[in-house]
């Protein structure tokens, strides 16, 4: 929370005041920190209102701050904190100590500023990229739930099989190789058909931020790139319009000749069509559609999480330690 009393403290250091005295008893997360510099961090989290820590360079003060956040986070979870330098540098390696000492599990830090000033080492922390490490395990969460969809829906279909009052159904008998067959197919078309919608939506927001950038007049080398991976995107596009154009005509040669119909134009609503088509010739309930609907769930989120501006807030709201340099702290807010 804010302190409505830190101008009058800054204007006059006197008025600070300790709340409590410091504990002795703390568990700190750097055992090889000195006695100065635990009592650094007793006082510091024992202070009301502001805490000046003065020391040389490679005296430990980023060790300190570090331990300072750590402690802070442990004793409030929900905390969100600023830590913020005159330099790049500073904010850095502060947030590199808290990572390197808190190891497997960090809290979840964000890195404000122009990407080409922070300097490297910092864009794991950025915007972009928590979004990115976030989406990153979200889909291979999501991926492993999906083989497992997969595999309860071939049980449930295989259980039904063998149910015995589908055993004297024509329809099993003389159909359902058929069926499966098709199927297979359709699924296979899908699969092509939602790599070809993802790279066009991808190929179209490269386009979409070289022009913005180009208008700008700034960072040719970054336009350079945009519309290299723009024109790779072009090509794999071109192939998959080709694979699904071929496998479609192909999926309709499997259906009875009276069912196969005309072709639609565009490739998905040919799709859709001999969905309809399929589904209408083996009409019947299937035993896995809870799976087949859960599978589509996922893929659903899968291909818009961390895509959209509201993730942008929930990263930020879910961020513990935020930091930035004083001047860019100073013109922006956090809903900036």
């Amino acid at each position: 929370m804010a302190n409505p009393r830190l101008a009058e403290v800054v204007l006059d250091a006197r008025r600070a005041e300790i709340e409590t005295r410091p504990s002795k008893d703390m568990q700190f997360f750097q055992p090889l920190l000195d006695e100065s510099q635990k009592e650094a961090v007793r006082k510091a989290l024992a202070t009301r209102d502001i805490f000046l820590l003065q020391g040389p360079p490679g005296t430990g003060k980023t060790a300190v701050i570090a331990e300072l956040l750590l402690q802070i986070l442990q004793q409030n979870p929900a905390a969100q904190v600023l830590i913020t330098s005159q330099s790049n540098v500073a904010v850095n390696h502060a947030l590199a100590q808290v990572a390197r000492i808190s190891g497997q599990h960090p809290p979840e830090m964000l890195r404000l500023g122009r990407p080409e000033k922070i300097g490297q080492g910092a864009e794991r922390w950025l915007l972009e990229g928590r979004i990115a490490a976030w989406r990153e395990r979200v889909v291979e969460h999501c991926s492993k739930g999906l083989k497992n969809i997969e595999t309860e829906r071939r049980k449930a279909r295989q259980l039904a099989k063998e149910s015995p009052d589908l055993m004297d159904d024509p329809l099993t008998k003389t159909g359902e190789d058929q069926e499966g067959l098709i199927q297979e197919w359709l699924e296979e078309a899908k699969i092509i058909l939602e790599i070809l919608t993802d790279a066009e939506e991808e190929k179209a927001r490269l386009e979409q931020e070289a022009i913005e950038i180009a208008s700008e007049g700034t960072h040719p080398q970054r336009i350079e790139h945009l519309d290299s991976s723009a024109g790779q995107l072009g090509d794999v596009i071109a192939q998959h319009r080709i694979a699904l154009s071929d496998h479609l005509q192909a999926l309709r040669q499997l259906l009875p000749e009276d069912q196969q119909g005309s072709p639609a134009i565009e490739l998905d609503a040919e799709l859709t069509r001999l969905q309809t088509v399929a589904s209408k010739l083996f009409e019947r309930p299937d035993p896995g559609a809870q799976w087949t609907n859960r599978a589509r769930l996922v893929r659903d989120w899968i291909k818009v999480f961390g895509k959209t501006p509201d993730f942008q807030k929930y990263v930020l709201k879910r961020t513990q330690i935020l930091g930035a340099t004083c001047i860019f702290a100073a013109g922006k807010t956090v809903g900036e």
